[in-house]
């Protein structure tokens, strides 16, 4: 077998070589709950097929601002399996900066983990002109967020209407060698003046876990 030369390909064959292990755990109402690594895997195809019907397609950004949480993986693989490129937000950033970010990479979508979160900038989302959706981890947007753009969702809704054959067809994107390709752009803290966005492809990634 060819090493991987995708990051989603990565979860792809753990998947299916430990269907059954634990992947990544989460405390719901005080309690650990087990999220297996084929349940990852399934979770990640689904909510790509939901970001596909949104309209994000190769190449697109799509920002993540969230606590680490299995959401935040789903998210960041669903991306991958499109070939988009993700953008990830730091928690503990301002808001001005927070809206830099996301007008710098021209995001397209926001994932967000709850609406105590969203409501530090919600209001201020629609002067972005790349953002088209916002999408809570949890919970419904809050009040004053009706406007024609950007349209909101709830992750848990959409992935209750994603079938198993909305899920097969994002598997073949992470076959083949994309290492060259952009997977994520972060934005550094250590510049001076405004934050400024570094590419990272797929290789750049790789490199390091077959380093270790």
């Amino acid at each position: 077998m060819n090493p991987p030369a995708h990051l989603a390909q990565l979860l792809k064959r753990t998947a299916e070589k430990f269907p059954d292990k634990t992947g990544l755990m989460a405390k719901r109402d005080g309690q650990w709950v087990h999220c297996s690594w084929a349940e990852t895997w399934r979770l990640a195809l689904e909510t790509a097929a939901f970001l596909h019907k949104t309209g994000i397609r190769a190449s697109d950004r799509v920002a993540i601002w969230s606590e680490n949480r299995p959401e935040w993986v789903w998210a960041d693989m669903a991306a991958f399996c499109l070939n988009a490129v993700t953008v990830p937000v730091y928690v503990t950033l301002g808001d001005t900066e927070i809206l830099h970010v996301l007008k710098d990479s021209g995001a397209r979508l926001l994932f967000v983990s709850n609406p105590a979160l969203l409501a530090k900038i919600a209001g201020n989302l629609s002067a972005l002109r790349s953002l088209e959706a916002v999408v809570l981890f949890e919970g419904a947007p809050p009040a004053g967020t009706s406007g024609p753009r950007p349209v909101y969702y709830s992750l848990p809704q959409e992935l209750k209407a994603i079938g198993a054959a909305s899920r097969t067809e994002f598997e073949s994107n992470v076959e083949g060698d994309h290492r060259d390709r952009p997977a994520t752009i972060i934005y550094t803290s250590g510049t001076t003046g405004i934050a400024k966005g570094v590419v990272l492809t797929h290789g750049n990634f790789l490199a390091n876990l077959e380093a270790v």
